[in-house]
């Protein structure tokens, strides 16, 4: 069976999660699986990094005229979330599951 390799622009971290689940799942042969999940773990990224941003910058900034607003960040990193929650449900795996078999 052919091995396949993590997309670029992964983290080291997603290119793990990538592989355990491809060699759980044995998804190696399927291309629209391989997409899905290129899509929730590259969605997974993105919203670790919108998190660390909020982390450092905070959830609230001041506007224009010094009111109070959410930061950018937070509407990216629920876009992100959900993404990459439809895209595992599409592939029927449970975040839970995965979480326990560690």
């Amino acid at each position: 069976m052919p091995r396949v390799r993590p997309p670029k622009g992964l983290s080291k971290e997603a290119q793990t999660w990538f592989r355990k689940i491809v060699s759980d799942y044995e998804l190696r042969n399927d291309n629209a699986a391989l997409l899905l999940l290129e899509v929730a773990l590259q969605s997974w990224d993105e919203m670790r990094i919108c998190r660390s941003t909020i982390a450092r910058e905070g959830f609230v900034l001041a506007g224009r005229f010094g009111e109070k607003r959410a930061h950018p960040a937070v509407s990216a990193m629920r876009s992100s979330r959900s993404a990459m929650l439809r895209a595992m449900t599409a592939l029927g795996l449970s975040l839970a599951a995965l979480d326990e078999e560690d």
